[in-house]
């Protein structure tokens, strides 16, 4: 018998586990970035950026189809599991041979081409992919707790090495110490609970697989690859562009804004995961989603413009205060990139919209052609106003993108009226009655 999948408990358990770790990444990015500075700042997001992509590359979207294979059939964990052990050790002779080959092309600026940092970037790539295809196969097989413990306790250890270390030792070589405790958590909370799961399901390794079940698996998750790859370019792509035009200065200055922008994108992320499962049982029911998309959209259009009146008023004194006064410029930065952050949590709404409906092609093109627009704006910005023109350019691709999706939303059939997607008064009426709900019972 099919166990009855908990959805209100599995929720609250990701949305706590998902706050806690946003809140505790946070606060910690404040006291790391404070203590490598600007030009190691830049190195380290460069180092994050690349290895996210190259894993990303490495998966092809095998991972984001675990859950749905395993929903529909529990007896295929077995062989998945085996082939992603197997694939995990692929990844290591893949990426020590792409180093090999490419090392002085991706490193030799970073002036970290020794064998310690390429052992680093091997090992963090490695693990990452595999730390996913294991969250994804527990979250395939409802083991959500367990998923999201092996999300929240590399970070929290993290933490306590962090401080403890840099409290008790010397340290000579801040990026390595940085690196080896960013890693060193992931390896030992993947590989414990790849032990605990493998206990408890009684996983039997399998290493004869089914070659139409792996093929079957890389196709359903091939097209959510493409669109999260091209979305993540769209955010990191820039990353790549200063390293090659400017400073790690520059660049680790820049990387504290986006990394601003990528905190609100795993926000929008997150009710996107929360509104999907709705959007996609309400699939005959159009009033209704767009009545949620409406109110979710007008949500974060205050908190936006909430944001940017703090920004305007407080945010040079906030960012001086909190990251120091080497960080002083990543002001300007953040107001290049405010209407990044406006155009993306409403095409992250509508983009969530357009998933329920089976990823239509579109939602590979659309990013593709935005990134397009930012490589092209970047190449002619960079060069002539630095980082602020990476900020201009950003801006204006995820405006673009925005657009494109509005405009596919409005020419094609997939609501029976589309305009239904604007504002009405209702609408904010009843965002104004559930604030009166909240300052009643704070009364009470």
């Amino acid at each position: 018998m099919k166990k009855k999948i908990n959805l209100k408990k599995n929720i609250s358990i990701s949305l706590i586990t998902r706050i806690l770790s946003m809140l505790i990444g946070f606060t910690l990015s404040i006291f790391v970035t404070r203590y490598l500075g600007p030009e190691l700042k830049g190195k380290m997001s460069y180092f994050l950026t690349l290895s996210a992509t190259i894993w990303m590359i490495l998966d092809l979207g095998f991972h984001k189809s675990l859950p749905y294979i395993l929903s529909k059939d529990r007896n295929k964990l077995n062989s998945l599991f085996s082939f992603s052990l197997l694939s995990h050790f692929w990844d290591f002779i893949l990426l020590i041979l792409a180093m090999l080959i490419f090392k002085e092309y991706f490193f030799l600026k970073l002036d970290i081409i020794a064998p310690i940092y390429l052992i680093l970037f091997i090992m963090f790539t490695a693990i990452t992919r595999f730390s996913f295809i294991l969250k994804f196969i527990m979250l395939g097989i409802d083991k959500i707790l367990m998923q999201n413990l092996l999300n929240i306790l590399p970070l929290i250890t993290y933490v306590i090495l962090f401080f403890f270390i840099k409290a008790h030792f010397i340290i000579e070589d801040k990026y390595v110490y940085v690196l080896i405790i960013l890693i060193l958590p992931l390896i030992f909370w993947t590989q414990y609970y790849a032990i605990k799961l493998c206990l408890q399901e009684k996983i039997k390794f399998n290493f004869k697989f089914e070659i139409l079940e792996i093929i079957s698996a890389y196709k359903i998750g091939i097209r959510a690859f493409l669109s999260t790859l091209f979305i993540f370019l769209l955010i990191k792509f820039d990353i790549f562009l200063i390293e090659k035009y400017e400073t790690f200065v520059e660049l680790g200055i820049y990387s504290l804004a986006a990394n601003f922008v990528t905190i609100l994108q795993s926000f929008s992320n997150l009710v996107g995961s929360l509104m999907l499962p709705k959007f996609a049982g309400n699939d005959n029911d159009d009033e209704e989603n767009m009545i949620i998309m409406r109110r979710v959209a007008l949500i974060f259009f205050i908190l936006m413009i909430i944001l940017t009146v703090a920004l305007f008023t407080i945010g040079k004194q906030v960012i001086t205060f909190v990251y120091d006064i080497e960080f002083v410029r990543t002001y300007e930065v953040f107001i290049a990139l405010l209407p990044a952050v406006f155009f993306l949590s409403f095409g992250s709404i509508l983009n969530t919209f357009f998933w329920s409906k089976g990823f239509p092609k579109m939602t590979i093109i659309l990013p593709i052609i935005a990134l397009m627009i930012n490589i092209g704006l970047n190449i002619v910005l960079i060069p002539s106003i630095g980082i602020i023109g990476a900020a201009i350019a950003t801006s204006i691709s995820y405006g673009v993108w925005l657009i494109l999706l509005l405009f596919y939303f409005f020419n094609t059939k997939l609501v029976n009226n589309p305009r239904s997607l604007l504002w009405q008064r209702r609408d904010f009426e009843y965002l104004f009655n559930e604030f009166k709900k909240i300052g009643f019972k704070r009364k009470s």
